[in-house]
């Protein structure tokens, strides 16, 4: 009985991390396509918004996870940077121009796309759809709190 403790306590945080480490989306997200179903069913939109809202959807889909890529591989590059001794600083202060131009992109492109969002929707629809965005990350918080914690207490 002893044995089958320890190896709870030992196994159960090892799948928890790794369920996290390999597919933290799948704990979380419901389908793309769910999202997109409820969206068009709670907001009431029209044949014509779901249109523009489909076609924005592509067209912001791809630049996001782009700048995304570039901003992890430009921090990725400056912690290693900064992780040497004797780092160059000329390379530190190019890298960290890099990560906040990227950045920067990243700001631009979330002002563009929301002010794209304001012309396709009615505002009682924008409205709605920022309290249910705002609903689901406090939903999805609130779940990786619970896993942390469910971690913390099997260590």
């Amino acid at each position: 009985m002893k044995a089958m403790t320890n190896l709870l306590k030992v196994s159960l945080p090892l799948v928890l991390f790794t369920l996290l480490c390999l597919n933290p989306v799948a704990l979380f997200a419901e389908s793309r396509e769910e999202i997109k179903e409820k969206i068009v069913k709670d907001l009431g939109l029209t044949e014509e918004q779901q249109a523009k809202f489909s076609e924005h959807r592509k067209n912001t889909d791809a630049r996001h996870k782009e700048l995304k890529q570039a901003l992890r591989k430009s921090e990725k590059e400056l912690r290693e940077e900064l992780a040497k001794y004797n780092a160059d600083q000329a390379n530190i202060q190019a890298l960290a121009a890099t990560v906040k131009n990227t950045q920067a992109q990243m700001l631009d492109a979330r002002i563009k796309d929301i002010t794209a969002l304001k012309s396709i929707l009615t505002q009682e629809q924008f409205e709605k759809l920022q309290q249910k965005a705002k609903a689901r990350a406090e939903n999805m918080k609130a779940k990786r709190e619970g896993l942390k914690k469910a971690f913390m207490e099997h260590e």
